[in-house]
């Protein structure tokens, strides 16, 4: 459940009797050198913690949902790859990766369709791949990291071009 609820806020909130030392320390240096020193408390209002609690709530939910869905996506893919390809994940939201050793161009671009047709029919989600080969399109892992995400963005791009195009629907036909 840690990773889930801490998230970014891990950090580690020392309590008043584990930092005597510190605050000791404080003491003394405010009294020898006759500076001044304070303390804040700080308290949330009743119902300001009610409303963090369901924002917490909310985003454990949206990161467990993630995590789930990443899951499931790597083990329906894993029934499609041979056993030498390996499923990497990216440490990004719903993205994985696949190394496939001997898989040239061609042999990706088929790759990828099975990967996509595999996971619609599934999991019932439609997913977006990019490749890029040893040495085409770089002589590095990095590089070739680089090369398949510019392809990414540029399919991306196509996509967000085409909806432009299309035609906008009305309040009323959208619930239709």
């Amino acid at each position: 459940v840690k990773p889930y609820t801490y998230g970014i806020v891990a950090t580690k909130i020392p309590d008043p009797q584990k930092s005597k030392k510190i605050i000791r320390t404080e003491i003394t240096r405010s009294r020898h050198y006759k500076r001044p020193m304070s303390i804040l408390t700080i308290k949330t209002r009743p119902h300001a913690a009610l409303k963090l609690n369901q924002i917490v709530i909310q985003d454990i939910q949206n990161k467990m949902a993630h995590h789930y869905t990443k899951n499931k996506m790597a083990q329906t893919i894993k029934q499609v790859l041979r056993r030498m390809d390996v499923v990497l994940d990216t440490q990004k939201e719903n993205s994985l990766l696949i190394l496939c050793p001997e898989v040239d161009e061609p042999g990706a671009i088929t790759l990828m369709s099975h990967v996509q047709n595999e996971l619609e029919k599934k999991l019932g989600i439609q997913v977006m791949c990019s490749s890029a080969t040893f040495p085409s399109d770089g002589i590095t892992f990095s590089a070739l990291l680089d090369s398949a995400n510019q392809k990414f963005k540029g399919e991306q791009a196509d996509e967000t071009e085409s909806l432009a195009k299309q035609p906008a629907k009305s309040y009323l036909e959208v619930g239709r």
